[in-house]
Parts: C-alpha cells; sequence; structure tokens
C-alpha cells in the first residue's frame, strides 16, 4: 500500500507520525498549503516502489513557490527502477508533509523470515538508509528478534530492544510502546513486512514515524 496509507494504520495503533495531506491535483496541493500554513515541506510521490528519492520522486521545498514547482513537477512523474521494470510507474498522487527537525535516525521494521516461518523484528541505530546495507556494512549496529506468535514481546525484551537503540527516559518509554504497536499492527494486519525507516527523535526527546511502508501476500 502507499506510504499515506501505511501512516493511517500506524496512527490508528497510536504511533506518532508527522502532519500530512495527499494530493492528485495542483490545486489540492495551494489548497492544503493554505489551510495548513505550510512555508517549508517535503513532498513524495505515492507509488508502489522503493528508491523514490534516487528516481528524483522526493523533493524539499524551502518555501511555498518551490512547493508548488515541485508539486507541478512530481504529479505524473514517471519512476522507473529495478522494481518497476522499463515501463515504470506514474505517480498521480503525492504525500506532502511539514519538515521536521530531528536530533537522530533509527530503523525499526518487522518481516517475514520464509526460510524459518517466523516474523522477525529487526531494530537498528542506523535510519534512513538501506537495511541491506547496514547489515552488510555494520551489523552490529542491527538487533534482530523473533517474534512470539501472539506478536507480544515481554517487557525485558523490550528494554533490551530499546537500550540497543540508546534509547533513555521518555523516550525508552515511546520506544518500548512504538515497538508493541508496530508488532501488533503487523500481525493483525497479516503483513510481510512493516518498516518505519526513519523513526526520528526529536529535540524533545519523542520519537516520529517519518516513513512507513506495510506490505501483505497478494494471496
Amino acid at each position: 500500500i502507499h506510504e499515506y496509507q501505511a501512516k493511517m494504520i500506524l496512527q490508528k495503533y497510536g504511533i506518532a507520525v508527522p502532519e500530512f495531506a495527499v494530493f492528485s491535483t495542483l490545486e489540492e496541493c495551494k489548497e492544503i498549503v493554505k489551510n495548513s500554513n505550510l512555508e517549508q515541506a517535503v513532498l513524495k510521490v505515492q507509488v508502489h516502489a522503493g528508491g523514490r528519492g534516487k528516481a528524483g520522486g522526493v523533493k524539499l521545498a524551502k518555501n511555498r513557490q518551490e512547493i508548488f514547482d515541485f508539486a507541478a513537477k512530481l504529479l505524473g512523474m514517471q519512476i522507473v527502477n529495478n522494481q518497476t521494470g522499463k515501463e515504470g510507474v506514474i505517480a498521480s498522487q503525492v504525500i506532502i508533509s511539514p519538515l521536521v527537525a530531528y536530533t537522530k535516525e533509527f530503523y525499526l521494521g518487522a518481516v517475514i523470515d520464509r526460510e524459518n516461518a517466523t516474523g522477525v523484528l529487526i531494530a537498528s541505530k542506523e535510519g534512513g538508509m538501506d537495511i541491506e546495507e547496514v547489515a552488510e556494512k555494520t551489523p552490529e549496529k542491527l538487533l534482530k528478534y523473533e517474534i512470539p506468535l501472539n506478536g507480544e514481546f515481554k517487557e525485558t525484551d523490550l528494554v533490551t530492544i530499546a537500550e540497543f537503540m540508546g534509547w533513555k527516559g521518555k523516550t525508552l518509554t515511546q520506544g518500548k510502546t512504538i515497538i508493541s504497536a508496530l508488532l501488533k499492527a503487523f500481525v493483525e494486519k497479516d503483513a510481510t513486512l512493516l518498516e518505519i525507516n526513519p523513526l526520528v527523535e526529536t529535540a524533545t526527546g519523542d520519537l516520529l514515524a517519518l516513513d512507513a511502508k506495510l506490505s501483505v501476500d497478494d494471496n
């Protein structure tokens, strides 16, 4: 599903995400900017493919004119990469959010390990980048935990993961809640992948899901 849909699901499970809206026309974009009083924003095409940033589908706008200019460029953009095939996919929707100031980026995801027929939680201190790259280059910054059938970790496991991430105080408390909520959503939605990348920590110690991805089997 699209990023904005994944974020809506995270919100339903109590995971905080930055404010966002979705538009499919330039007129809708202008209305959102006006109503939200946006002066700076991040815009991302909504397509069923990864690597949007590398393909030019993610833009950081520093003023209103840039927001509108980028919106016009992103709507109708053809994204072509190894996931889409040569024909690519056309972006008919764009998600827009205010820019968020943060101090740290993390990765938090749940995935099906098909080889062992189990769910696995993956946590990393390195967010905002390809998790496969982290696993290959700096495996010590990555932690894997088998997910119980009921989708619930013991308190000791939650604390272990949160401390591995370097969370303290209210950040640690929020982190444990987010992990539990992520697992609950993963199990209840019968997902094959549910990831937050990056999960960011703000200057006040709050955690926000800046980007989200949810995949389910077609079967």
